[in-house]
């Protein structure tokens, strides 16, 4: 990722006044706020970024767990089927008899 500084002075609104390494404007000597300003973006920028990495993470991560709970779902279903077929088969067994 490439970090590019925003040199304008908020202050005096000079376009290139202010030094990337040493963060303040060299015509109006503004530096904290714009120290400020620089770190915010930066902020802001990692964590866009971050989050752009997680999307991918965070579908395929609940994909996994819906089919997870489908498969659960499916499995204690069956059972559930093999049950009910065991009681009906014994119910008509006592039936015949």
């Amino acid at each position: 990722m490439v970090i590019r500084w925003d040199t304008t002075c908020p202050r005096c609104k000079k376009e290139n006044s202010v030094f990337e390494h040493e963060m303040f404007c060299k015509d109006c000597k503004l530096r904290s706020f714009i120290k400020a300003r620089v770190k915010s973006n930066l902020w802001n920028r990692r964590m866009t970024a971050d989050v752009n990495k997680m999307k991918p993470n965070i579908l395929e991560k609940l994909h996994k767990e819906i089919m997870e709970e489908i498969l659960e779902e499916e499995r204690f279903g069956e059972e559930e089927r093999k049950k009910n077929l065991y009681k009906q088969d014994e119910e008509n067994d006592k039936k015949n008899i």
